[in-house]
């Protein structure tokens, strides 16, 4: 929970727990006494007592969730606090390789300029710009190369599909098929998108990824690595499993390029 949810319940003179209050107000210079008064209630909660009203009142505006990308660059000096009001793609028609062009995704509704998509188009999501770019080797290096010539191919960008505009524009594919980094961010970032998505979204894995395993690279973090893992075990990909396990570490999706496997 944070701060200003806290304060949010200090207000409606509900019970906290002031000892986490306190530590993350302490990351302000802050502090929960300056406030009012903790008066026990059970372990670690307490309902604050003598509040000050006035500091309460400038502290929930301090506090509050930025409304705007300009509101959160503005006040907390991060634009990234807050959701773009749009989502903005580059993608090409199988079809038609040589020809690109930009998807706009907003509350309003999404644009694709004067190209025409066949309304049973499959949709595949494409990580990064390299394997977007060489989609060809990439897609049968995943198992992908028996693809209706109606598929349009998407640079997914990382979070960028999450974006609640893009997730409504995706949503119209009867069938997408997602290729992500061998990584935490790739299986989260799929989790949050088959919310909405549900079974039209196929996390990509050709059978033999095991056999990029010696590609792998250390994580940066190690409790990623092994949430990761967990995960994929979660969601029953498997061949993720043995791939992270055998690698002790994560895959690169550049690599399914395939110059030298």
């Amino acid at each position: 929970m944070n701060i200003y949810k806290y304060l949010q319940q200090i207000k409606a003179g509900k019970p906290v727990n002031a000892i986490r209050l306190d530590e993350l107000l302490h990351q302000h210079a802050l502090s929960l006494e300056t406030l009012g008064k903790p008066s026990f209630v059970s372990r670690n909660t307490y309902l604050i007592e003598s509040v000050d009203n006035a500091l309460l009142a400038q502290w929930l505006e301090r506090f509050a969730p930025a409304t705007s990308r300009v509101d959160a660059s503005r006040r907390a000096k991060d634009s990234h606090q807050h959701r773009t009001s749009a989502a903005y793609f580059t993608a090409k028609l199988l079809s038609d390789p040589d020809n690109h062009f930009a998807i706009a995704c907003r509350n309003s509704g999404a644009f694709t300029g004067r190209t025409v998509i066949p309304a049973d188009a499959t949709l595949v999501l494409i990580e990064n710009s390299e394997c977007y770019t060489q989609h060809e080797r990439f897609l049968l290096n995943v198992g992908l190369g028996d693809l209706s010539p109606n598929t349009v191919i998407l640079l997914s960008g990382g979070n960028a599909i999450t974006h609640p505009a893009a997730l409504t524009y995706l949503s119209q594919f009867p069938r997408i098929h997602y290729c992500p980094d061998y990584d935490l961010a790739g299986i989260e970032i799929y989790e949050t998108a088959s919310q909405t998505l549900a079974h039209k979204l196929h996390f990509v894995m050709p059978d033999d990824l095991v056999s990029y395993a010696r590609y792998c690279k250390k994580p940066k973090h190690q409790a990623h690595y092994l949430k990761a893992i967990e995960k994929a075990r979660y969601h029953n990909f498997d061949a993720m499993v043995e791939l992270l396990i055998a690698g002790q570490g994560v895959l690169e999706q550049e690599v399914l390029i395939g110059e030298d496997k």
